[in-house]
């Protein structure tokens, strides 16, 4: 359907402007890096569009888009929150000095742990073994990626020095 209002999209976007900003406000959304308002505008963009005069006025039509866009994208980024937490309280659970996640050479496994500090085992256990990303190893430490890298370069050194890797 082509739009029906006699103003263009950029008019109505600069007088409803205010009205995405009112929605921010009063759905307590911090939104600094205009995620939220750029969400708002294209919902007053997809109302702006499909307006149909004879369903009633265009400034409750905007309203309902603007605030449902908002509801559902703190909807999914409320899901998206729980399953991240909920992978990493999953595998935050990984216990370290288990045998059967390891490679086949116990012996050399079991020496090189030896030798390392609980912290460079965990970078081996999880980003060499497992494949998690430093990231995700950082956030289940409670620590930085950089942390994590520094035990990984350490891990790595000492690994050399007793000719595994």
């Amino acid at each position: 359907m082509s739009n029906l209002l006699p103003q263009s999209f950029e008019e109505v976007l600069n007088q409803y402007e205010k009205m995405i900003h009112y929605h921010i406000c009063r759905l307590r959304i911090s939104d600094p890096e205009q995620e939220f308002f750029q969400e708002g505008a294209i919902a007053l963009w997809e109302a702006y569009e499909s307006f149909d005069p004879a369903k009633g006025a265009f400034a409750q039509f905007a309203n309902y888009k603007i605030r449902n866009r908002f509801i559902d994208l703190i909807r999914k980024n409320s899901n998206a929150a729980e399953k991240q937490k909920e992978y990493v309280e999953r595998h935050s659970t990984i216990e370290f000095n288990s045998t059967y996640d390891q490679p086949e050479d116990y012996l050399l496994w079991r020496q090189l742990r030896d030798s390392l500090t609980p912290n460079q085992w965990k970078y081996l256990q999880l980003h060499i073994i497992e494949d998690l990303p430093l990231a995700v190893i950082a956030k289940i430490e409670g620590t930085t990626i950089d942390a994590v890298k520094s035990w990984g370069k350490q891990a790595k050194k000492k690994a050399r020095r007793l000719k595994i890797l």
